[in-house]
């Protein structure tokens, strides 16, 4: 079991907005660290499961870790996940899709905490097939580049026009521009969507939550009016992925937004073109 190369001293015990988290070196990676109010010590991946988000600001709570960006809990000593894992039927877990948090042994001695290099082993609860999408929606997927689009023939398309959802506080001025998948669960390359928004606005986009292994949204924007300022997962029965847009300036802007793997496969490409109007 190599050192982690952390003092016990450098870890008191404390749990929720008190524990202190330290990320260290171990082999060629690096895991989180983290001493309970039982004042065993426990160590984890550094990334949520369920969309990488890194977990040094997460917050413990009787053993378990909160994500800070979409609440997932798990325990911190097997990995399990907590919530939603336990709510959630069987026949639903392809939605959530929770994984399971990679644990670590950890030892102490002298004063010194270490690290075993090697992940344990996945807990009882975890059953990969549950996570998986019906084989219905398994066939491969196809994608299309998006395409940037000049202003002129933004202006032209009218009839694909909606309205913001956000004023320049965040707020809700109307509908959110929702995005549906079309054709049911298998995901195609989608038309390209037209919206016109006022300078200093904020509003928002729901992509639809298919789950599949290692698949995530990424976003690519054209042009320096856009910035994505938020994301937060929205579950339910037709689970989404909400990403908050900020617009600036005076123009057009394309905003690409790819459901793809870490390896680069693409399972789907939505498309929106941005005209961002003098406020």
């Amino acid at each position: 079991m190599p050192s982690a190369g952390l003092p016990s001293s450098e870890l008191p015990a404390g749990e929720g907005i008190e524990t202190q988290i330290h990320r260290v070196r171990v082999g060629d990676g690096h895991v989180l660290v983290a001493r309970l109010t039982t004042g065993e010590v426990v160590a984890f991946a550094p990334v949520c499961p369920h969309q990488f988000t890194e977990l040094d600001e997460a917050t413990i709570r009787e053993g378990s870790l909160r994500c800070p960006r979409h609440g997932y809990l798990y325990d911190t000593r097997t990995g399990e996940n907590i919530h939603p894992g336990r709510e959630t039927a069987p026949e639903n877990m392809w939605k959530v899709r929770p994984g399971f948090l990679p644990c670590y042994q950890v030892r102490e001695d002298d004063g010194w905490i270490s690290v075993s290099d090697d992940p344990c082993s996945p807990p009882l609860s975890y059953d990969p097939v549950l996570e998986e999408r019906p084989a219905r929606g398994d066939e491969p997927l196809a994608a299309v580049p998006a395409v940037a689009v000049p202003v002129a023939e933004v202006a032209e398309v009218a009839a694909e026009v909606v309205a913001p959802t956000g004023g320049p506080d965040g707020g809700p001025t109307g509908g959110p521009a929702a995005v549906e998948p079309a054709g049911g669960p298998v995901a195609v390359e989608q038309s390209m969507k037209f919206l016109t928004v006022v300078s200093g606005s904020i509003f928002d986009i729901r992509l639809p939550l298919i789950p599949r292994p290692g698949f995530t949204w990424r976003f690519d924007i054209m042009g320096e009016l856009l910035q994505v300022v938020d994301e937060q997962f929205e579950p339910g029965y037709s689970p989404c992925h909400l990403i908050r847009v900020a617009a600036q300036g005076v123009g057009a802007a394309t905003l690409s937004c790819t459901y793809a793997s870490e390896a680069g496969e693409r399972a789907e490409v939505r498309t929106f073109i941005v005209r961002v109007q003098p406020t």
